[in-house]
């Protein structure tokens, strides 16, 4: 004999419009969907390709940039690739965030999240997911100020091991001048002039966005 739970499901299915009751087709598109949903692993590598060349919607990393992102996205979140977008919640971004911090530091931790970020927003724009980004309302983590820089007799001790190569040389230049590697490393002729014994760095190749002589 039905139960009387049974008989009061029965009653307010009788009393709901039609459209809602296709349980079994509901539970089906759902499946369906799960089932369709590309893993994070299968999407980084189109991301990244897009990044690396740029288009009207999505800027064009610089070099260093897309190292950098490439290896946060590829590395620092290997252990969620295996995952459908769908399931990467913010639970799950957060306990992966917790032990990068416990890896690598608070630093990377909070630049690990920004490319993770940067990532699902281009994977909602592609219609992967339908939710929000599961990267929003994380707290970034609080980064200590560098405590220390290179002393006096410790430059001079660089200086002397530099050998007298392009390697030796690019050493010193990035000593004598202050400037990032990467600003140093990829110094173009016209941004040198030997008349004036001078370098000078436009916006777009700096850091801050700021002209460097």
């Amino acid at each position: 004999m039905p139960s009387l739970a049974w008989a009061r499901t029965m009653a307010a299915c009788l009393r709901m419009p039609a459209s809602t009751l296709d349980v079994v087709g509901d539970a089906r598109k759902a499946r369906q969907e799960a089932e369709q949903a590309k893993t994070m692993g299968e999407l980084v590598p189109t991301y990244l390709a897009l990044r690396e060349k740029g288009d009207e919607f999505w800027k064009k990393l610089r070099p260093r940039s897309l190292e950098e992102v490439t290896r946060f996205l590829k590395k620092s979140w290997q252990p969620l690739h295996d995952v459908a977008v769908t399931e990467i919640t913010r639970q799950r971004v957060k306990e992966r965030r917790n032990e990068i911090v416990h890896e690598s530091g608070a630093v990377s931790a909070n630049r690990a999240l920004c490319a993770l970020s940067s990532f699902f927003g281009w994977v909602i724009d592609q219609e992967h997911i339908t939710g929000s980004n599961p990267t929003l309302d994380i707290k970034p983590l609080h980064e200590e100020d560098r405590s220390r820089v290179l002393g006096e007799a410790e430059l001079v001790d660089i200086w002397l091991a530099c050998g007298d190569d392009a390697f030796g040389h690019i050493v010193k230049l990035l000593m004598l001048t202050g400037q990032r590697r990467q600003e140093i490393g990829h110094l173009e002729w016209s941004e040198i002039f030997a008349e004036k014994r001078q370098i000078e760095l436009p916006p777009a190749r700096t850091k801050n966005k700021q002209p460097q002589t």
